[in-house]
């Protein structure tokens, strides 16, 4: 990891703390709008599969290894604490041939530790896929759910200071954790007593 890309991410993510931390269902396809500049305008994202989610990023405009090197950056941000900040984020980068990923602990306090390579290839002009299984980060044991969310970055003539996109726009998408199912109440019986009969007084016999 390069120390331009290393202060580049660790500003997004500190920027990224000041956005609502709103949720929504899982499982959705992610509709974003024509409304950034660069090649990395997010167009949709969508998420299949479970215990090794992946991650499908189409841009509005078609794109190569080549033209995004040392331009252009996608991170996939995961809550997993359930706190107001995001824990751990998957930066994929170019390495000039092909698309390349990384999972990193976001630490507060300390730097940033790298966790493991993702993998992340692209099947088409303007798609980008990024899969990873979820025994990669470390989840509470009571957390039924994690949130992500999808950043581009991209720099160019057109975009001198960096052009960024969001999905969606604003918070965070939920998703349920595999395995993991809320628990089940149990009923509680409650014995209502049998009043006792009460005492009749004998009857006389005239």
């Amino acid at each position: 990891m390069t120390k331009k890309w290393l202060a580049l991410v660790a500003a997004i993510c500190i920027g990224a703390l000041a956005l609502p931390l709103l949720a929504t269902a899982g499982h959705e396809t992610v509709q974003d709008g024509n409304d950034t500049k660069g090649l990395l305008d997010v167009r949709r994202v969508k998420v299949d599969y479970a215990k090794r989610p992946r991650w499908t990023i189409v841009t509005w405009r078609g794109w190569t290894p080549r033209r995004v090197w040392d331009r252009g950056y996608f991170l996939v941000q995961l809550d997993t604490f359930g706190s107001d900040r995001f824990d751990y984020y998957a930066f994929v980068r170019s390495n000039g041939r092909r698309m390349i990923g990384t999972l990193v602990r976001d630490r507060v306090s300390r730097p940033d530790r790298t966790v493991s390579s993702v993998r992340a290839f692209k099947p088409s002009r303007n798609k980008l896929r990024v899969r990873f299984p979820l025994t990669k980060m470390r989840i509470g044991d009571k957390r039924l759910s994690y949130r992500w969310n999808v950043q581009t970055i991209f720099s160019s003539n057109g975009c001198p200071r960096s052009c960024f996109d969001f999905a969606p726009d604003q918070g965070a998408i939920q998703e349920p954790v595999p395995d993991r199912v809320p628990p089940t109440p149990t009923p509680t019986i409650t014995e209502t007593p049998t009043p006792d009969p009460e005492p009749t007084e004998p009857t006389e016999t005239p």
